[in-house]
């Protein structure tokens, strides 16, 4: 397989994500169709809120892009994410130093991978994949929480044969390696996450119902 596109793609956006004292922001906007996922500091550059606005052309969402007059294109995350098919992103603040991280689901120019970001020290830190090696199937539907010290957790699911739930935990400054929570025997899609004190609480569909 060749992996020039994947390489190319989330090597020359490396950079992470944090929401400040005013939180998140969520819109819509009905006509045109604009979507953009930045951040707002203020005039010394102290992070103040991430901005996320959504809407729809036709049948399809559209998610990143410049909307605001005048956006700081630095600010911007993702901004090519429309074009390549991008999902809509997952952000969450991270427990006490309110740092918001990113997930979404990402085209590699092959399939779908799980993609992270966060913002840190004045600028972007991503678009990056979670996992370094590339596989055959599309990972999707990435939900995120932290753990008891903080530090980020997902799942997501796997359009293998029979779909798979997977997890990943940040630790020491890089991804576990990633690891099935379903039985290899029962499809299945779509998870959940919360924390229950130090224990990640995992939920998802199968053909049964929901684990």
């Amino acid at each position: 397989m060749n992996h020039t596109p994947r390489g190319l793609r989330f090597s020359a956006l490396t950079r992470f994500l944090r929401i400040g004292a005013a939180g998140l922001i969520l819109a819509r906007f009905c006509v045109p169709a604009f979507a953009e996922v930045s951040v707002v500091t203020d005039a010394q550059g102290k992070y103040l809120k991430t901005v996320v606005v959504t809407d729809h052309r036709g049948a399809r969402q559209v998610i990143w892009g410049r909307v605001r007059p005048g956006a700081d294109s630095s600010k911007m995350l993702n901004v090519e994410g429309d074009r390549l098919g991008d999902s809509r992103p997952v952000v969450l603040e991270q427990p006490g130093t309110r740092q918001p991280w990113v997930v979404w689901s990402a085209s590699d120019g092959h399939d779908r991978e799980i993609a992270f970001a966060a913002w840190s020290g004045g600028h972007w830190q991503g678009p990056q994949l979670l996992e370094r090696a590339d596989n055959p199937y599309d990972d999707l539907s990435p939900r995120l929480a932290f753990d008891s010290t903080g530090s980020p957790v997902v799942v997501w699911w796997r359009n293998e044969p029979i779909p798979r739930v997977y997890m990943s935990r940040f630790v020491n400054g890089e991804w576990t390696p990633s690891f099935s929570l379903s039985a290899p025997d029962i499809p299945s899609r779509h998870p959940s996450i919360r924390m229950s004190d130090s224990r990640a609480v995992v939920s998802f569909h199968t053909p049964s119902g929901l684990t």
